[in-house]
């Protein structure tokens, strides 16, 4: 026993000798750095499977309109109306209710859409349609001004779902100060509130060939799955730096 003791004095000795005293490894986070990690990481990963659905969604969707396109076939008015179904109205626009669908981006230039309500003369209901875009800055003025055909009209195009934003920011400004109102991504309650009636739920995109319509690249108006995959690995990685980081900000190395 002596002789261990001597042995460890002197590996004391040397130690303080040579100035490296022996250290180890602690890991003590506070309560707090607990909680903004846990409530970080849960954020991410949450913004991740939502993208990842997103995407999948997105793939079925496109399918359903791979097949829609192949069989050629125009859905009856009045029968469900689905993700890429042809559509063809007659009725007329109400030109003192329309919308400019802001923050649309085409070919790296801002702007938006021009939704217009159209009035079914077969069933008298409200129909959204998404004319095309045009550009807008929004602090160089007011929107765009743009004609719109007074009675009767016939038009066709692909039924949508309303879009929705990855992430929404706040509601649409109901009732609007001022016709046409500019709207991001409004939900179908916001629409009934604005125009005083909910319209059917979707938006009809102007066929390309269609007239009264404006620039209709539609393909630019979709993110492609590869995009929400994307997006979810960007979100994923958040979540890896965001334990990297408490990890790293953490661990002490302390004398033992």
């Amino acid at each position: 026993r002596e002789k261990r003791d001597d042995n460890g004095e002197q590996k004391k000795d040397d130690s303080e000798l040579h100035g490296n005293p022996a250290m180890r490894l602690v890991f003590r986070p506070p309560w707090w750095a607990w909680l903004v990690t846990v409530i970080a990481v849960s954020l991410f990963v949450n913004r991740a499977l939502w993208q990842l659905d997103r995407g999948e969604q997105k793939q079925v969707l496109l399918e359903q309109r791979s097949v829609a396109l192949a069989q050629a076939a125009e859905v009856p008015v009045g029968s469900e109306l689905r993700y890429g179904s042809a559509l063809r109205l007659e009725g007329q626009f109400q030109p003192d209710r329309q919308l400019f669908h802001d923050n649309q981006v085409h070919d790296g230039t801002p702007g938006g859409h021009v939704w217009s309500v159209l009035t079914a003369a077969h069933d008298g209901r409200r129909y959204l349609v998404n004319r095309g875009w045009l550009a807008w800055n929004r602090g160089a003025g007011p929107p765009p001004e743009w004609s719109t055909p007074e009675g009767k009209v016939q038009i066709f195009g692909q039924w949508r779902p309303l879009p929705t934003p990855a992430m929404r920011l706040g509601d649409n400004r109901c009732p609007a100060e001022t016709w046409p109102a500019v709207v991001q991504y409004p939900t179908l309650e916001e629409l009934q509130c604005l125009l005083g009636s909910a319209p059917v739920d979707g938006v009809l995109l102007l066929h390309p060939d269609a007239p009264h319509g404006f620039n209709r690249n539609w393909a630019d108006a979709e993110m492609p799955v590869e995009k929400h995959l994307g997006y979810a690995f960007q979100w994923a990685a958040f979540a890896v730096a965001s334990i990297v980081l408490f990890l790293v900000l953490n661990l002490r190395r302390r004398p033992s």
